[in-house]
């Protein structure tokens, strides 16, 4: 009997079932409006509501969308460079002396200033990490603007409470970037012009300047040559296996002119030797240039002796003349001279300090810092085009040619100078050779002998031209 039950509870519950099925749930339908789907955020330009509108989700190459740190002009500059689009190869950062060969967004510095887009910090100086403001970074945009004769959208802003703190120099870039809709007030009302501008704000400057409809394909054609750095990986790997087979620390910079590529191999503060008065010879011609110190025949007469003989004598006579007599006043002026290059591990050490790092040694350098300022020679732009030309004349008669020379073809021009101690062995040159025109700089330290130095010099400077040489 419960069976029979059981049975006919399970045949009613079939049947509701199948009933429901025919109907098709028309006693559940219920008249309800019809609902327009709702239509996504505006993406235009306009600054009505803007801080109610979401914005997309940013990914802006060399910035970080979340930070409230300030920007730097390098990592701005890469950025811009990176969102139009513009692979300038290796690019001519090498050019800049406070520029790090290993920094990623060196290659955009050259194009920059290159095309006037941002303008060098000084001689030979990027200032890559330094902060950039609002109305700077208006006038960078409003400069590549103008290069690639981009058409901006107008009408699209607003006022900003603090227009009058604007500069007079960036106004008319604000004002244009203002009523395009790429600038917009972030704090408040304010656009804070002299301020810092924070990389999270940055980004979507530079997202809303990517939406600008003629932004699309607006990406300069550049004279660059476009040789990769990998092109060099081979020599550097030569450079390696070489250098590990002898005995001491070993640092090489390549830098070849016509490509621009450049190549640091274990660059590290080492001991100049006499690398120093290439930088002493740059102090004494910049004083020359400002008008303080005399050119005269005596001057000219140590230049020479210092350079191409490598003359210690007239080394202190030179920073004596830069002190007015009072050689320790003419060493910080060196030292001044070497700071306005933005040079980090190159020092003129005084006499009398105690090296901190117990090595013994006086003056300090880098392969990569020497090579910047022969590569600054080689383009007649250290100090001037006639101070370039001048310390080349010098270096072209210079007396020992016992280590990058010895490794060259007949055929080859070098102007060097050398640097050397008991165990430590330099040399730094312009070569111009067959097919290439390149700098190079070896610095070592703890060599087995002299010799052996001396020998290990030659035999790079050989692998190195025939590498850049090779047809």
């Amino acid at each position: 009997m419960r069976i029979l039950k059981e049975r006919g509870r399970r045949a009613l519950l079939l049947l509701i079932c199948m009933i429901i099925f025919i109907t098709g749930f028309s006693w559940m339908e219920q008249d309800l409006p019809e609902e327009e789907p709702p239509e996504p955020p505006s993406m235009d330009f306009s600054l009505e509501g803007a801080s109610d509108l979401p914005m997309p989700s940013i990914s802006i190459a060399f910035l970080d969308e979340e930070s409230e740190e300030p920007v730097s002009r390098g990592s701005f500059i890469a950025a811009l460079g990176t969102l139009a689009g513009l692979n300038p190869g290796r690019g001519r950062g090498g050019y800049f002396l406070d520029v790090k060969s290993w920094d990623d967004r060196a290659p955009w510095f050259g194009w920059a200033a290159d095309q006037g887009i941002m303008y060098p910090a000084g001689r030979f100086r990027f200032a890559p990490d330094e902060p950039l403001t609002m109305q700077e970074a208006a006038l960078v945009l409003d400069r590549f603007a103008k290069a690639t004769s981009l058409v901006l959208p107008e009408g699209k802003g607003k006022e900003i409470q603090d227009a009058a703190s604007v500069a007079d120099y960036a106004r008319e870039a604000v004002d244009r970037f203002l009523d395009a809709g790429v600038l917009r007030p972030y704090r408040g009302e304010k656009l804070c012009p002299g301020e810092a501008l924070p990389q999270k704000e940055a980004a979507r400057i530079l997202l809303r300047l990517s939406m600008v409809p003629d932004f699309a394909g607006r990406v300069l054609q550049t004279d660059q040559k476009g040789s990769s750095l990998a092109d060099l990986v081979p020599l550097y790997d030569l450079l390696q296996e070489e250098t590990e087979s002898v005995r001491g620390t070993w640092s090489v910079y390549v830098h070849c002119m016509e490509t621009d590529e450049e190549l640091v191999y274990n660059d590290r503060k080492l001991c100049s030797a006499s690398l120093i008065k290439l930088y002493v010879a740059g102090a004494c011609l910049e004083a020359v240039r400002k008008g303080d110190l005399e050119d005269s025949d005596t001057l000219a007469s140590n230049l020479a002796r210092m350079i191409s003989y490598s003359s210690n004598t007239g080394w202190e006579r030179l920073e004596e003349a830069l002190g007015e007599g009072d050689q320790e006043k003419g060493i910080e002026a060196v030292n001044a001279f070497i700071g306005s290059l933005g040079l980090t591990m190159t020092e003129r050490r005084h006499y009398y300090e105690e090296d901190e790092e117990d090595t013994g040694y006086t003056n300090y350098t880098s392969a990569a810092e020497t090579g910047r300022v022969l590569t600054a020679i080689a383009d007649r732009t250290y100090v001037s085009r006639e101070a370039s030309d001048r310390i080349y004349d010098l270096m072209l008669d210079q007396a020992n040619r016992s280590k990058i020379p010895r490794g060259l073809p007949y055929s080859a021009v070098c102007a060097n100078k050398t640097g050397e101690l008991s165990d430590v062995q330099n040399d730094a040159a312009i070569i111009r050779g067959d097919t290439c025109t390149y700098v190079l700089v070896v610095m070592s330290e703890g060599n087995r002998t002299q010799r052996a130095g001396i020998r290990e010099i030659g035999r790079i400077s050989e692998m190195v031209y025939d590498f850049l040489n090779e047809e």
